[in-house]
């Protein structure tokens, strides 16, 4: 849970320094702080998953969690929160609707992301049922995003997600993830469903 909670900080203070003006976004539903159940949720469940809300454009002092609109999402400052774990590969996977990906996916190429790092991270433009992308779509994920960051060093009870790496030519060989067979994309829609 430390190394979630230090994530979380040097993230957000990363966005602040850059920007002192930047809205806040509600942070909620932090797995408890020694995993195990917690209402509401099937995942949450290990210390690794936590919600938050988007960055829309418009907002002053907090972005509340309501359905974003791609016209509303702040992509650019959602973008620098998200790239920061991702360059840094803290992250399993980031549950986004596919309709906000695109503009998430165009703030990351204006922002220098090389073609190999958007095949990786992102599932778009390949559609929502394209099996790989830490950046994915998982329905209910239109007014807030889930983050499941990576097993901490030292956490020796902690599992990560299933996953297999999978080439994919079209990528010049790239390395993709992809679930494992025996958590397929609907059974991990089951798990994190709300």
């Amino acid at each position: 849970m430390r190394g979630l909670r230090r994530a979380l900080v040097h993230a957000f203070g990363e966005v602040v320094a850059s920007d002192p003006q930047a809205p806040r976004i509600r942070v909620h539903d932090l797995s408890l702080r020694y995993g195990g159940p917690m209402d509401g949720h099937k995942s949450h469940q290990s210390g690794r998953d936590v919600d938050m809300t988007y960055y829309q454009r418009g907002c002053r002092e907090q972005c509340l969690g309501h359905r974003v609109a791609p016209s509303e999402l702040d992509a650019d400052r959602q973008w620098q929160l998200l790239r920061h774990w991702l360059q840094r590969d803290v992250v399993e996977f980031i549950f986004v609707d596919y309709s906000l990906q695109r503009p998430l996916y165009e703030a990351a190429l204006a922002s220098g992301a090389t073609a190999a790092e958007l095949a990786r991270w992102f599932q778009y433009p390949r559609g929502s049922a394209f099996p790989t992308g830490i950046i994915r779509h998982t329905p209910n994920h239109a007014n807030h995003v889930h983050v499941r960051f990576r097993c901490s060093d030292g956490e020796l009870t902690c599992k990560g997600t299933a996953t297999r790496d999978v080439s994919h030519g079209t990528e010049g060989g790239l390395v993709l993830l992809e679930l494992v067979e025996d958590e397929s994309e609907n059974a991990l829609r089951e798990l994190i469903a709300e």
